[in-house]
């Protein structure tokens, strides 16, 4: 039997990316275990389906009602059950490939710093105008410090001089992406060796220079603080 209940953005996103594994709802509908139970994103500000959804199996239910541990009318009627999931990973469209169309994307991040010690962000338009750091998409055939150079160069204007990947990261389906990903993203460090700054504006639409330490305080844009605490674990 296929099943489909609403769950709210935070518990969405704690789904897809398998650190919520299990459900916990109102025994006022019947399943059992094998059973498909579609997750449907439900945002409670607009009170609107978001369009995305992802499908998951009932493995283990445990029910409630009759416990002592409930005492509103409505836990009287109906009890809890838990509901313990796993995520299935099928070729149909409802698997998690379609989901994220593009696979995982292998992505770069620039952390440019000048003579002053201050490193360049930039709000973004992808990722809901919030800071972050340039970067981009690694293209076939390319290596690592050299995509992310190429990125730096297209999106600033800047001529960069590579120094060293400093770290490797994940991040998974982020709130302030425009679209769902799944990335894998490396931490490039570069000094500037020329060039003057003048931003890709289909990507970037404001940046300054800033104390990495200052940089924490600003709105930042998921993977982005961890960046620059990398940064600054090696410094």
């Amino acid at each position: 039997m296929t099943i489909k209940k609403k769950i709210w953005p935070a518990y969405f996103k704690k789904v897809t990316s398998g650190k919520k594994k299990f459900e916990l709802r109102l025994a006022d509908f019947k399943i059992k275990e094998g059973d498909i139970l579609i997750l449907e994103e439900w945002d409670p500000k607009t009170e609107k389906y978001t369009g995305r959804k992802i499908k998951t199996r009932a493995t283990y239910i445990l029910k409630t009602k009759n416990l002592p541990f409930y005492s509103t009318a409505e836990i009287r009627k109906y009890g809890w059950q838990i509901i313990q999931i796993e995520l299935i990973k099928t070729q149909n469209s409802a698997s998690l490939h379609h989901y994220f169309p593009r696979g995982i994307e292998v992505v770069n991040t620039a952390i440019i710093k000048n003579k002053k010690g201050e490193i360049l962000i930039a709000r973004s338009l992808k990722w809901s105008n919030k800071w972050t750091l340039p970067g981009g998409h690694l293209e076939p055939g390319e290596h690592l410090l050299v995509s992310a150079q190429r990125e730096a160069k297209e999106e600033t204007g800047l001529i960069v001089k590579p120094i060293k990947i400093i770290s490797f990261e994940e991040l998974i389906n982020s709130r302030d992406f425009h679209r769902p990903s799944h990335f894998v993203y490396y931490d490039c460090l570069f000094e500037v060796a020329g060039g003057k700054l003048k931003l890709e504006r289909s990507e970037l639409s404001k940046a300054k220079w800033v104390l990495p330490e200052r940089a924490l305080a600003l709105d930042l844009a998921d993977g982005c603080r961890k960046s620059i605490q990398n940064y600054l674990k090696i410094q």
